[in-house]
């Protein structure tokens, strides 16, 4: 019975294993790691963390 269902019931690779590696020595998958580190240095990130942060804070106090 075993042997019968392993055949409908293959295990498929996980996503994450398919594209791993995928953009490696890519340069625009470069650049927009670049932007999005230079994005979370910024002030508007703070900005927009510290927003986040109180509209979460209110939300769960109820205000």
């Amino acid at each position: 019975m075993k042997q019968m269902l392993s055949g409908f019931l293959q295990k498929q690779t996980p996503w994450w294993l398919k594209v791993a590696g995928s953009f490696e020595n890519d340069p625009t998958f470069e650049e927009a790691v670049r932007f999005g580190e230079e994005w979370r240095k910024s002030a508007e990130f703070v900005a927009t963390c510290a927003i986040a942060r109180k509209h979460l804070r209110d939300k769960m106090l109820g205000r």
